[in-house]
C-alpha cells in the first residue's frame, strides 16, 4: 500500500513538473528534492549508490561537454544555465539519476532527447519559432511518466530490468 502511494505521489510531482514547465517555463525548485526522495524511497532494495554515483558523473561531463561546445563556438566562457540550458533541467536529470540504473538512464536520456527533438522541429516547423524555448524539463517529466507507470504496474524491479536490457543489447 505505501508502495503504491509512493509511485502515485511520483506521478502526481512529475504531472506538476510538466504543468509548471509548459505554463511558467520554470519548476518550483522544492519538487526537485521531493521527487528524489520519493524515487529513492521506491526503489527501495534496487537503489544502488555505484549507479547513482555513476549516472551523476554522466550528467556533471554532460553539462562540462555543452559548457565547452557553447564556450567555443561563441569564443569565451559561457555559463550555460545564462540561457542555453536550465537549471531545471539538470536538476531532473539529477532526480532520474539517482533512481534509474545505469543502462536504463542511458538510453532513457538519449531516447528522451531524440523524440524531443523530432517532436520540437514538427512543432516549429508549422508554428513560428521567434523566440520559442523548449521546455525540455518538462518534456522529460511528461516522457517519464509512463516509464514509472510501467515499472508500477509491471511490479519491474530496476536491478533485472538494466540486466534485461543488457541480454538484450548482446
Amino acid at each position: 500500500m505505501l508502495n503504491h502511494l509512493t509511485y502515485l505521489g511520483i506521478l502526481l510531482v512529475l504531472a506538476f513538473m510538466v504543468f509548471q514547465d509548459f505554463r511558467y517555463r520554470g519548476i518550483t525548485w522544492y519538487l526537485f528534492p521531493l521527487l528524489a526522495i520519493l524515487l529513492v524511497f521506491s526503489a527501495r532494495g534496487d537503489f544502488s549508490l555505484f549507479d547513482a554515483g555513476l549516472n551523476l558523473g554522466f550528467v556533471i561531463l554532460l553539462v562540462l561537454l555543452l559548457t565547452c561546445y557553447f564556450s567555443l563556438r561563441n569564443g569565451r566562457l559561457l555559463n550555460i544555465l545564462a540561457g542555453f540550458l536550465g537549471l531545471g533541467d539538470i536538476l531532473l536529470l539529477v532526480c532520474i539519476g539517482v533512481y534509474l540504473p545505469v543502462l536504463v538512464f542511458v538510453l532513457f536520456y538519449a531516447g528522451s532527447l531524440l523524440l524531443i527533438l523530432v517532436g520540437t522541429g514538427t512543432y516549429l516547423k508549422f508554428r513560428s519559432a521567434a523566440g520559442y524555448t523548449v521546455p525540455l524539463a518538462g518534456l522529460q517529466a511528461l516522457l517519464l511518466i509512463p516509464v514509472i507507470g510501467i515499472i508500477w504496474a509491471g511490479h519491474i524491479q530496476l536491478a533485472r530490468l538494466n540486466d534485461q536490457l543488457l541480454l538484450l543489447l548482446i
